[in-house]
């Protein structure tokens, strides 16, 4: 009985060090792939930047460029108006 004992705590012992590998191999890739996704969304740190300043980037552009189409439609209308006034007048 003491032998079946012995083999079974042995199996066990097998089984939970594999186990454990598989474990620590799980966490080394979830880091890995946890470092990979924060260099893409928050860039490298080496200059490239990551989608976050991009968007950002994207929306600062956006904002530039909503307030040149304002400002170019309130010139046009301040030319025009005064030679429609004109016209009928």
């Amino acid at each position: 009985m003491t032998d079946n004992t012995d083999e079974r705590l042995a199996r066990i012992e097998t089984m939970l060090s594999h186990l454990t590998e598989k474990i620590d191999a799980r966490i080394t890739q979830s880091d890995q792939w946890r470092s990979r996704m924060e260099r893409i969304v928050y860039g490298d740190g080496n200059g490239a930047p990551g989608h976050h300043i991009k968007l950002d980037r994207l929306l600062q552009a956006q904002e530039r460029q909503k307030w040149l189409v304002r400002t170019l439609l309130a010139v046009v209308a301040a030319l025009t108006i005064p030679a429609i006034v004109d016209q009928i007048g």
